[in-house]
This record gives structure tokens, C-alpha cells and sequence, in this order.
């Protein structure tokens, strides 16, 4: 049986092997990486490695803390661009123009 890869610490199901374009020494470099809040498993020369890299990595409490701010946050961008139509990159360009105007003012 194949073990499966383990969900994100920020609760995310959206994990994804990225093989990195560099080659070191002519050798294909692999990491997992999370597509919510960004934590990945840093280079390793399998996929078998990663996986397990990112199965047993240690949940630190002040890490987990800080990826599930980024997860919620991420979650209050997509919810918000549900109701207002657009993508959530666009709401948060939105939300920086709105700060930069209120600095200004």
C-alpha cells in the first residue's frame, strides 16, 4: 500500500511536487510545496524523499501558528472575491490601493 501525502499544517489539501528548473551537478532536484500558504520540503533528490520529508517534518507550534494566519487570510481573499466576482489577487491589489490612498490622506 502507498502511503499518501499528509494534508498541510495550515489545513490545506492542496499539496503539489514542484521539480525545480536548477540542476546541481546534472542531477533533477524535487520538493513538495504547499499551493495555500507556501511551506515545502526544501530540495531532495527523489520523490519518495519529499514525500517523506514532508510526512515527517516537525509541527513547530509558533510555524503553525503563522501558517494558519496565512491560510485564513487566504481563505478571506477567496471568500470575498466569491461575492465580488473576481480573483483573489485582484482583491488584494484592491485592499493595497486602499491603504496606499488612506496613507496619503
Amino acid at each position: 500500500m502507498r502511503e499518501k501525502i499528509k494534508p498541510c499544517q495550515c489545513g490545506s489539501k492542496n499539496i503539489r511536487y514542484s521539480r525545480p528548473t536548477t540542476r546541481r551537478g546534472n542531477k533533477t532536484y524535487w520538493l513538495l510545496c504547499c499551493e495555500v500558504c507556501g511551506m515545502n520540503t526544501g530540495l531532495v533528490d527523489t520523490k519518495q524523499k519529499a514525500k517523506n520529508v514532508w510526512n515527517y517534518r516537525p509541527r513547530e507550534k509558533a510555524v503553525l501558528e503563522d501558517v494558519k494566519n496565512i491560510a485564513k487570510e487566504y481563505r478571506e481573499y477567496e471568500e470575498q472575491a466569491g461575492k465580488t466576482g473576481k480573483h483573489s489577487w485582484q482583491v488584494v491589489k484592491d485592499i493595497e490601493e486602499e491603504i496606499e490612498q488612506m496613507k496619503e490622506e
